[in-house]
């Protein structure tokens, strides 16, 4: 029995409609380890003969409500591609990610992740993976994948440096948010799925971490987020370096790596030289 309103319209859409042959549900909905909350995306997969007559007559998702938007990655569609993908938000805050999959990628498909099939009126589907299936979670490190992640938060972290001396906020913050976060965020997961066994990581963009870490180090994350304001940026890269060494070198430690203690403490000190040269122009 379907508990969800939501997908008991979009089963009630499927049955009937002929075209449909299966549905299945995935993502954080179908797995039962996750929260659940009303922002959660229903993400759906239709399987079909063909998916040409969709294509040709967009108007076949208004069944669904009134939409707030619409997104429809990939458009124009090659030719001879399979599936297609219908991003879907509706005034009532549902949120439905719905792809198009043929009857005939069937023999080879895999899912992505946990999975319900909700109907499979043909026996096409493959049989999803076990409920208790590990997800989303990152193989271990290997001795040269984690040399990567140090030296790149270690060569990336003065271009932070340079950006806030030179009064670039943007080229500043797309350094230390996107990039080194990117670094800080890998060595996070590994050590998150390392004191789990490897049965859990951290989620999609760290999703989990605010309930995996520690609450002081949750803190110290926290910490490593900054607006505008250049003093508050500098802080947050201090941060940001001290955190990712007291985590790196537990992951270092647990693998028997080497940590680059090296590039580290040279590198700090060369960001502490451009703040105080920056603090004070005339010098």
């Amino acid at each position: 029995m379907i508990r969800d309103p939501v997908l008991a319209r979009i089963l009630d859409v499927a049955r009937a409609d002929p075209r449909v042959r299966a549905v299945l549900l995935s993502g954080s909905r179908a797995d039962p380890e996750a929260r659940v909350d009303r922002w959660q995306d229903h993400d759906l997969v239709f399987v079909v003969h063909d998916v040409a007559p969709f294509r040709a007559d967009p108007s076949w998702v208004d069944v669904f409500g009134e939409r707030t938007i619409l997104q429809r990655p990939g458009v124009p569609f090659a030719p001879g591609r399979g599936g297609d993908t219908w991003l879907m938000l509706f005034e009532d805050d549902t949120r439905i990610d719905l792809t198009l999959r043929t009857v005939a990628e069937m023999a080879a498909y895999r899912h992505d992740g946990p999975t319900r099939v909700l109907l499979d009126l043909d026996g096409v589907v493959p049989p999803p993976p076990a409920p208790d299936a590990h997800h989303f979670v990152p193989d271990p490190p290997t001795a040269a994948a984690f040399a990567d992640v140090c030296n790149e938060f270690w060569w990336v972290a003065p271009y932070v440096a340079t950006g806030l001396a030179r009064g670039e906020t943007t080229y500043a913050h797309h350094h230390l948010d996107v990039v080194l976060r990117a670094q800080l965020l890998t060595v996070l997961d590994w050590e998150v799925a390392a004191a789990s066994g490897f049965r859990r990581g951290s989620g999609k963009f760290g999703r989990s971490l605010r309930r995996a870490l520690p609450p002081a180090t949750w803190a110290r994350l926290e910490a490593t987020y900054a607006g505008a304001d250049p003093e508050a940026t500098w802080d947050a890269l201090e941060a940001m370096g001290d955190l990712f060494r007291d985590v790196a070198t537990g992951v270092a430690e647990r693998f028997d790596f080497a940590y680059p203690w090296r590039d580290d403490e040279r590198v700090t000190a060369h960001l502490r030289r451009v703040r105080a040269a920056a603090a004070d122009p005339a010098d």
